[in-house]
């Protein structure tokens, strides 16, 4: 609206002033031919007077000098006196039109000053209610009053942007000091929720390690010192769990293939083929049936190598497992950030409208202050 108001103003100007410019070229034009009429007149009874010369001189052998000389000195005196008063008659013309055009600029200058100004700007109904009042002596042309107009339609304009300012305003639930407050309690609870996780973990940390310690315990007792013998007792470990669970593994694949079932009964069992197995290692050794070993050992290790993949999967899923109530708050606490996103958002872009809106009434100011220059 500000733009198209500003448009219309420069439009109307330049008409005006064109208007103004083609009125004295026209008047320009108008004294010029009057100008040009007055010779060609003094120019055509030159010749008429020299025509009669020549034929008086044709008709009468006497010739008088004196009457020649007198006739041409009246003839430059004529033409000094009317370039003289051509002169000073385009002097005044000039000066009639200067003071005209001056005059009129300066009530463009004193309307459109005392509109721009609050104090002096006159509303709508004081503009109906003082139309006819101006005095008579001031020339009040329709652009003036248009400017009025105007002015009046721009000042109601400014009164609807504070409303909607106002509005915008108040459409946000916070002011400034309460989001740095909002910003400062998010800022601690993140900071102690961080914290607390980072307890967590390490507390986490410090349970594993304990139960490390007590398995290798465990493990040196029972004679499990090297990583096969480790292999091996796990191996025995998912064979038997085969054998007892293969008919409920059968029926339930949609089990994971890593969950074994474990059962405390059969762990001495388990133990006892332990032994079993590592005699009978030892006598392969010293037997002769040593390369059959082997070969049921690298089956065995195939076996182990399967296996030791489904432990390591089995172990990540288990070290990246989040409690109920963390993933709670994180949900919680994801809500609460995207609602103040939003309303951050809705601030920041309402900010930014203002300072468009700021910047156009700078641009129309600035054009204003031009027109008033290259008009003064």
């Amino acid at each position: 609206m500000d733009i198209l108001l500003c448009t219309s103003k420069e439009g109307r100007i330049e008409k005006r002033r064109n208007k103004i410019l083609n009125k004295i070229k026209e008047d320009n034009n108008g004294t010029e031919k009057k100008l040009s009429e007055i010779k060609n007149n003094f120019e055509e009874n030159d010749k008429e007077n020299e025509d009669n010369q020549y034929s008086l001189v044709n008709n009468f052998e006497y010739t008088n000098n004196e009457h020649t000389e007198n006739y041409a000195n009246i003839k430059n005196d004529i033409i000094s006196r009317l370039s003289e008063k051509k002169n000073d008659y385009l002097h005044e013309l000039s000066n009639k039109r200067n003071n005209e055009e001056k005059h009129f600029l300066q009530n463009i200058k004193k309307y459109s000053t005392d509109t721009l100004t609050k104090n002096n700007a006159l509303n709508f109904d004081q503009y109906i209610d003082y139309k006819n009042d101006f005095p008579e002596h001031t020339y009040v042309s329709s652009f003036q009053y248009n400017m009025m107009d105007v002015t009046n339609l721009a000042l109601k304009e400014k009164e609807t942007y504070k409303k909607k300012v106002d509005k915008y305003f108040s459409l946000l639930k916070y002011k400034d000091e309460q989001i740095k407050k909002v910003c400062e309690i998010n800022s601690k609870n993140v900071t102690t929720f961080i914290s607390f996780v980072r307890n967590q973990m390490e507390g986490y940390k410090i349970y594993l390690e304990d139960e490390e310690e007590k398995i290798r315990k465990i493990l040196n007792y029972i004679g499990v010192h090297t990583k096969e013998d480790l292999e091996l007792l796990t191996e025995l470990f998912y064979i038997d769990a085969d054998e007892e669970n293969y008919l409920i593994n059968k029926f339930n694949k949609n089990e994971d293939e890593n969950n074994i079932p474990y059962n405390s009964e059969y762990t001495l069992d388990i133990i006892l083929k332990y032994y079993q197995e590592k005699e009978k290692e030892n006598t392969c050794r010293i037997s002769k049936d040593k390369q059959k070993y082997k070969n049921r050992l690298n089956i065995s290790l195939k076996i182990i190598l399967d296996r030791k993949k489904q432990e390591k999967e089995y172990w990540y899923n288990l070290s990246n497992l989040t409690p109920d109530h963390m993933i709670t708050l994180w949900k919680t606490f994801s809500i609460y950030v995207e609602k103040y996103y939003h309303i951050l958002k809705e601030r920041a872009s309402i900010i930014q409208n203002i300072f468009d809106e700021e910047k156009l009434m700078k641009q129309n100011i600035n054009k204003i202050n031009r027109m008033k220059k290259e008009l003064s």
